[in-house]
């Protein structure tokens, strides 16, 4: 039996098929930091020519928002779904930045979110601003009147100065003002309809901003594809200078060279020495490695001669442990490809088989009680299981167990620095996961201080690098 991983099998397929794959047969495999040097001369490359109007313009856009290494990381991850990026490329980047848009419900950039905010406030916020203005207290009449001035100013002033009136109804956390700072108590009482037009302008000024943060994203990720493609194209250059590959590219050419209906014969000689296909952590498959799968079983139940073996696909998996994401993992597709596969077999006439695996070997009955009961919340069952499906059965069901919920660690506050004077040392602050790593630390040296009795075993509950000093597990 042959085991390995995808991308060894990829690579050993390329090497059997490198003309089918137009591949050069002495094709070598680039390793990470290799590719992570040709990344960087990519885009330094992509730098020193942004010279056109497009690219200077999306530079702007991006260079407050990341650094040079983040927006390299940032490209590396959408050119793992290469296909999707280059229809992207293919695209005019005017059609871009609208596609973008439209997804995110903007109809236009932030400047026409702006404007358009300015024609359209209410028309009960003009006398409910005066009526504040004459009879509300001190701070808020003077705030009314600052106001009207805002509102009465011919309309390129108010489009400039839009933080000014977003500050009058927001924090400057872009949380609502307290109700008592547009209209004081008393008024609000006497007149509830002058504090209910300011509150629905406040809820106005909500969605105005939730629109701009909208644009500023459209426009971010069209300035990131804008600047990807050049830094993606000489990257896949300098690998085909050098005949090198990467990892995703042994999947993307495996997956190229079993849909070639010019290379069907591939398939005919990998189909008649292949019995039977096992897949491990089918979780964290990638849909381009569901679909190489999917080729190479393809011909198993088809009805196809393969000789007397009984062919078969076995794959284990567990949504609930998927690392999201990975190398383009995507757990919704191994409930797609179960379906896919399910009718495959039973329309060959085979049998088909779910095995539930819910018996933990490793824990005990009080904490898988506990994830049981957590995930049984429908807030909480989303992306791991359906609401009340998830139940363990322990094996260790008579050994004892514990839970503990311990409180968040809350952020430390920042230690004020005294002015005009010179520090004799680093006044720092300890982060939250820092705090809670040494109360942790704390506590497993309270209980491994011979305080604790482990009655399992008669004795003291000891650290492990004890326990192995003295022999013991």
């Amino acid at each position: 039996m042959r085991i390995g991983t995808i991308h060894a099998f990829c690579q050993s397929l390329l090497r059997r098929f490198p003309v089918e794959a137009a591949l050069s047969p002495h094709f070598r495999l680039l390793d990470d930091i290799d590719a992570a040097t040709k990344w960087r001369d990519s885009r330094e490359a992509m730098l020193e020519g942004a010279h056109t109007e497009a690219s200077r313009t999306a530079l702007t856009a991006l260079a407050g928002l990341v650094s040079a290494d983040q927006f390299g990381l940032l490209v590396r991850e959408l050119q793992q779904d290469r296909d999707r990026l280059e229809a992207l490329l293919a695209l005019d980047p005017a059609e871009v930045a609208a596609a973008q848009r439209r997804v995110l419900g903007v109809a236009g950039d932030e400047a026409t979110v702006i404007a358009a905010a300015c024609r359209g406030h209410a028309p009960a916020l003009l006398p409910a601003l005066r009526g504040i203005a004459d009879k509300g207290a001190a701070t808020c009449a003077e705030k009314a009147r600052f106001m009207l001035d805002w509102l009465s100013g011919p309309l390129p002033e108010p489009v400039s100065q839009w933080s000014a009136w977003r500050c009058a109804f927001l924090r400057e956390d872009g949380s609502p003002r307290g109700p008592t700072t547009l209209i004081n108590k008393k008024l609000a009482d006497q007149r509830p309809d002058l504090a209910e037009a300011l509150l629905d302008e406040q809820r106005r000024v909500l969605a105005v901003e939730e629109s701009c943060r909208a644009a500023r994203a459209a426009a971010a990720s069209a300035a990131l594809v804008c600047l990807a493609g050049p830094v993606a194209r000489g990257y896949a250059g300098s690998k085909e200078n050098e005949a090198k590959l990467d990892y995703d590219d042994l999947i993307g050419r495996t997956g190229q060279l079993l849909v070639d209906p010019g290379a069907a014969w591939v398939l005919y000689k990998l189909d008649g020495g292949l019995d039977h296909l096992l897949l491990d952590e089918v979780q964290d498959t990638a849909p381009a490695q569901w679909n190489i799968a999917g080729k190479l079983t393809e011909a198993f139940f088809d009805g196809t001669d393969a000789g007397t073996a009984r062919r078969t696909v076995f794959a284990v998996g567990d949504r609930k442990q998927s690392i999201y994401s990975f190398q383009g993992a995507d757990p919704d597709q191994f409930e797609h490809w179960r379906g896919l596969l399910h009718r495959r077999v039973r329309q060959a006439g085979e049998g088909w088989r779910d095995v539930e695996l819910n018996v933990s070997f490793r824990s005990t009955v009080p904490v898988l009680a506990l994830v049981d009961a957590v995930f049984a919340d429908p807030v909480a069952a989303p992306g791991v299981t359906e609401p009340g499906l998830l139940h363990h059965v322990a094996d260790r069901a008579g050994d004892a167990g514990a839970v503990e919920l311990w409180p968040l660690a809350p952020p430390p506050e920042e230690a004020p620095a005294e002015p005009w004077t010179v520090p004799d040392r680093n006044i720092g602050s300890i982060s939250a996961p820092q705090r809670l790593a040494e109360a942790l630390a704390d506590r497993i040296a309270d209980e491994t201080g011979g305080a604790v009795m482990l009655e399992s075993q008669g004795r003291p509950l000891q650290g492990a690098a004890v326990a192995a000093r003295q022999g013991r597990p």
